[in-house]
């Protein structure tokens, strides 16, 4: 008999556990149409149209499959409690509850969002030092660009997050670490495409070209074999130079582009130092012996393409089309090259709300805001590439110097008035990722006539910028455009001026007011920071031009200060102007505070000064430059020459 209750207990059991598996599937099958509804509300299903194809990953896959209809269900009570905890300042436990929304919603845009800025803005400022700041930014970055986007590549909020990490997070300066992440992202960049030269927009987007071409020749196509190995059967001179790798022990990729950057950093210095650049190193020698030839040129360029696509998801040729088609020609209209280092945290700022703005039209519901969002990213990050995009770094002692690139100049004119992308983008397919839009920047006679505020300030700076860079015609052109808006906003004026107010006259008066002419304490400073961007941006960087100009206004500064404090007690106190100029060379070159260019900069801005200048200021500097380079193993006398006749 026990025997026999035990078996009917377990019948009844089991019944139950039917009944109740019945009832489950019953359920289900009455939430499923609300809970899809949900999900298509939320944008939650596996493909938005025009997008579709894209394979999941595995863990991503798996999850979905063992919740199936549920996930939403799951999705909602998991982002309530994540939402909470972030609230609560508990970001580490809603950072862990927001990766598991990740893989259940892959396609939940906004909690992609989440999910990096958590890392980006809270976590990172949690940490005690900045290389662990950086990693965590980093990783709220790498987070967005190698997974958040490609599962959602129509979704414009993702794009505008991104951009909003490199602008602020990164070029910004509210993190008080935001220094040593310019660097790092610098660093980053610097090894991985090396410097871009210092001449037009034209000529970075002809140094870049190879890398694209190395794209769409030998990655692109992916038809399943290795772009080396498709490389290598062009030329035997490329099995060679991946034989002499093999030996070396070097793999071609990543690692060996950041020991090239390094050889290279060294390079610099072969005009300081006692040895050639080739050194007894066998990597040196390689490198020596096979750069600049056509079989290194073709490897380089794909081995920087095959890291931009693996590690960055960036698409080296639209990165060329964003170089070549998105400037203007301030004299002509016409579209242009746009002037981009990739060092810059501005550069891909840009890149993403571009192919952000690009990819949303595939979506056939549009986040208007996101869009917006996007738009002020790109208008925003054109500006700050005009204002500092020039950037000088030097890999060994960390030097990072910014100044102003007038080819984004325009450009970001243009996106001032009005950036004319359609705030609804027309829904379309999206086309393959070599495939690119056109670009027609052009501002609407509404926006022409209504500028945005501020838009008196950004001529002004303009004005500035085109006139200490030479491009006189260009600055008398902006400021005729500064009047224009003056006489339609008086308030847009950046300086008083009086009628009939030449162009040198607002040069002079956006750099020292007149009531400060008479105070050399005002006014020395003026000259001073005059002088040293001439030493800086003009004889260490080769564009004597800047120099001079920067010189001749610090000049009529030093004058006019002469002369406006002749009765003024003052005015005494300013010592001669090439006394003032000498100075700040000596401290330029002497390095006092450590902040200063590394040797081999200073030795350039040296050997590019007047010899009368030289000559004043040698045998000051002469004993300390000695001593410097020599704990350096440098050759100071190759570095610093004495003026001739002395």
């Amino acid at each position: 008999m026990p025997g026999y209750r035990s078996e009917k207990t377990r019948t009844v059991k089991t019944a139950t556990a039917l009944l109740g598996c019945v009832a489950l599937v019953a359920c289900a099958t009455l939430l499923r149409q609300p809970i899809e509804q949900t999900r298509t509300r939320l944008s939650l299903q596996q493909s938005a149209p025009g997008i579709g194809g894209l394979k999941l990953p595995p863990d991503i896959a798996f999850a979905q499959a063992s919740l199936g209809t549920f996930r939403a269900l799951a999705t909602t009570v998991l982002w309530s409690r994540a939402s909470r905890l972030q609230r609560e300042g508990n970001y580490f436990e809603s950072m862990r509850l927001a990766d598991w929304i990740t893989r259940l919603q892959p396609r939940f845009s906004k909690v992609w969002e989440f999910y990096a800025a958590n890392m980006t803005y809270n976590i990172s400022v949690a940490t005690r030092t900045p290389r662990e700041r950086w990693l965590w930014v980093n990783s709220g970055i790498t987070l967005l660009r190698n997974r958040g986007i490609p599962l959602n590549p129509g979704k414009a909020n993702l794009y505008a997050e991104l951009s909003r990490f490199f602008f602020d997070k990164i070029g910004g300066t509210n993190d008080e670490t935001h220094l040593y992440y310019k660097l790092r992202l610098a660093e980053e960049w610097h090894d991985l495409l090396g410097p871009p030269p210092a001449g037009s927009a034209r000529q970075k987007a002809d140094w870049f070209r190879p890398v694209a071409d190395a794209y769409s020749r030998y990655i692109l196509p992916a038809d399943g074999r290795e772009a080396l190995e498709e490389l290598q059967e062009d030329s035997e001179e490329t099995k060679r130079l991946l034989r002499e790798l093999r030996q070396l022990d070097i793999e071609p990729g990543r690692k060996l582009l950041t020991r090239l950057a390094a050889y290279e950093a060294e390079e610099k210095f072969s005009a300081v130092e006692k040895k050639t650049p080739a050194s007894d190193d066998a990597f040196g020698q390689w490198v020596y012996k096979n750069r600049g030839t056509a079989p290194w040129e073709k490897l380089i360029a794909l081995l920087r393409a095959q890291v931009l696509e693996n590690d960055y998801r960036m698409d080296p040729a639209w990165m060329l089309r964003l170089m070549e088609k998105s400037g203007r020609d301030p004299a002509t209209g016409k579209v242009t090259a746009l002037s981009i280092d990739w060092r810059h945290p501005a550069a891909h700022a840009l890149y993403w709300a571009e192919l952000g703005l690009h990819r949303s039209r595939t979506m056939t519901k549009i986040d208007e805001f996101s869009i917006a969002q996007t738009r002020h990213y790109y208008r925003n990050a054109l500006g700050e590439l005009g204002m500092n995009g020039t950037i000088d770094y030097d890999r060994f002692s960390g030097y990072y110097r910014r100044s102003a690139q007038t080819d984004c100049i325009e450009a970001y004119r243009l996106a001032l008035l009005d950036f004319t992308r359609p705030a609804q983008p027309e829904a379309g397919s999206l086309p393959a990722a070599h495939e690119h839009p056109g670009h027609e920047h052009e501002a609407s006679p509404e926006a022409r006539e209504h500028p945005e505020e501020g838009h008196g300030l950004f001529l002004g700076w303009a004005v500035r910028a085109f006139y200490f860079r030479g491009q006189h015609s260009l600055a008398e052109a902006y400021y005729q455009r500064l009047l224009k808006l003056v006489k339609e906003e008086p308030g847009e004026m950046p300086v008083p001026l009086t009628p009939g107010t030449t162009l040198e006259d607002f040069i002079m008066a956006s750099l020292v007011s007149a009531d400060s002419l008479g105070d050399a304490s005002q006014t020395r400073p003026v000259i001073e920071q005059l002088a040293l961007k001439a030493i800086d941006e003009g004889y260490a960087s080769g564009h004597n031009p800047p120099a001079d100009l920067y010189l001749a206004t610090g000049k009529k500064i030093h004058a006019a200060c002469l002369a406006a404090g002749e009765n003024k007690a003052g005015a005494s106190s300013l010592p001669a102007f090439e006394e003032l100029v000498d100075g700040v060379f000596i401290r330029y070159l002497l390095n006092p505070d450590g902040n200063s260019p590394p040797p081999w900069m200073r030795a350039k801005a040296w050997k590019s000064s007047p010899q009368a200048r030289q000559a004043r200021v040698y045998d000051r500097v002469r004993a300390p430059l000695r001593t410097e380079l020599e704990k350096l193993g440098l050759d100071a006398s190759a570095a610093f020459p004495p003026p001739a006749g002395s």
